[in-house]
């Protein structure tokens, strides 16, 4: 390998087309289907030229001409359905459902291509032979295009993104939120090599966003698990309240208890005698005048019945003693009864 690359031409149809002589595939586009071409490749190693090589191929058939259907409002969640238009299944030994994720870049597509110029034999690939797994399918690049269904008869409809196997194929579910085209493959009956043709692209759909559900409201039993917690501890803060208001009690009572007592107490008080210190009054008490004498004081409990006493006979106990307290009034006591 020289440090300057030498390069390779191609010449077909009348056309001609220079490539890097290190690649080792070339994608020629424009072709006519069901047609055979004559390549002549010319790789020039040095000024003298090179080695020339003739390659005889012939396109595939035009058979799926229509693109396939979605129905985007047919399945829940992120699973479409796609419809088949009919195809003549004579020449066709397998059909594929290629899933391409759309790579965005500020709004706009990046890099779509056509189904003819995509490296099919690298999506066959990846097709998944045996079951693989769940690791080994989190590492695989969810961007890149990939078949998701095989089919030896092409059925009417098909669900993408079931997450089911169909024949050696995985349906893998979608991303939610991600933009992508769809198209099918046709692997055609060649007796030489291999041969596919493609349907043109279906039109773009995007996923639906991941909507995180609100937490649901629990009925029923599941009310009661909430319910019934809340109702026990309430029972018992209610019975330790009770509880402390019953030892509270029995203080209210002896507080109410002496309270009477202390009443009691200072009302004796009030009633008890006391020394005086007028000295009128010391004076009487110690020097009694004869009527004092005379008349001492009456119990408070014999009062009523010393009055009734004095009472008797047309008040003449009353009349004396009245008179014997004074002996030097102006009237007598006919005068102060006939008042």
């Amino acid at each position: 390998e020289s440090r300057s690359p030498y390069k390779c031409t191609i010449e077909y149809n009348r056309q001609k087309m220079d490539v890097d002589a290190r690649q080792l595939k070339m994608f020629i586009t424009g072709l006519r289907p069901n047609t055979t071409y004559e390549f002549r490749v010319t790789c020039q190693e040095s000024v003298d030229g090179g080695p020339r090589h003739r390659v005889v191929a012939r396109t595939a058939p035009h058979i799926l001409v229509k693109k396939p259907k979605l129905d985007i409002y047919a399945e829940p969640e992120n699973i479409l359905t796609m419809s088949f238009p009919p195809v003549s299944t004579k020449d066709v030994k397998n059909f594929y459902v290629v899933v391409v994720p759309l790579k965005t870049t500020t709004g706009t597509v990046k890099n779509l291509k056509n189904p003819d110029e995509m490296d099919i034999e690298e999506l066959l690939r990846e097709v998944i032979l045996k079951r693989r797994s769940r690791r080994q399918l989190a590492q695989l690049d969810q961007r890149n295009p990939y078949i998701t269904a095989c089919f030896k008869q092409l059925p009417t409809s098909f669900t993408v993104g079931s997450d089911h196997y169909l024949s050696s194929c995985e349906n893998k579910p979608l991303e939610p939120g991600q933009e992508y085209v769809f198209f099918l493959l046709a692997e055609l009956s060649a007796t030489v090599g291999k041969m596919f043709a493609t349907s043109p692209h279906t039109d773009t759909v995007k996923t639906p966003e991941m909507v995180v559900d609100p937490l649901p409201v629990e009925t029923g039993d599941g009310l009661i698990w909430v319910v019934g917690p809340v109702l026990a501890v309430v029972f018992i803060i209610g019975i330790v309240i009770s509880i402390l208001l019953l030892k509270n009690k029995p203080d209210s009572r002896k507080r109410k208890e002496s309270e009477p007592r202390t009443k009691c107490l200072l009302n004796n008080a009030d009633i008890m005698p006391h020394h005086p210190t007028d000295p009128v009054e010391m004076r009487r008490i110690n020097f009694q005048t004869p009527g004092m004498m005379n008349h001492p004081p009456i119990p408070i409990s014999e009062l009523a019945e010393h009055t009734e006493l004095l009472k008797a006979n047309d008040n003449l106990k009353l009349s004396q003693e009245y008179e014997s307290i004074d002996p030097g009034q102006q009237f007598t006591w006919e005068h102060s009864n006939l008042e």
